[in-house]
């Protein structure tokens, strides 16, 4: 959880001191249990360009050997126009 607007009040979580929490289900319910703090950038996904280009090479693999583009973005984690953009390039 990370505040985005604060106009009267404290900052208190920001990129540095980012609540964290599990999503468990209790009782049919699902619950946010606050499980710790920690920097925005823990949690975001940052691939290296080595990553990019070897996931690239990969969707034109599959793409050659027959696959459709939905099941190489299911493959691979990404969206569908994702691999339309690099099977572009």
């Amino acid at each position: 959880m990370k505040q985005l607007k604060v106009r009267t009040a404290e900052m208190v979580y920001d990129t540095e001191n980012v609540r964290t929490f599990d999503l468990r289900k209790d009782g049919g319910f699902l619950q946010f249990v606050p499980i710790g703090y920690g920097s925005e950038y823990q949690f975001l996904k940052l691939d290296s360009e080595s990553i990019k280009k070897e996931r690239r090479q990969q969707a034109m693999e599959m793409k050659a050997s027959g696959k459709s583009n939905v099941d190489i973005a299911k493959e691979l984690g990404v969206s569908e126009g994702a691999v339309r953009k690099w099977l572009k390039s």
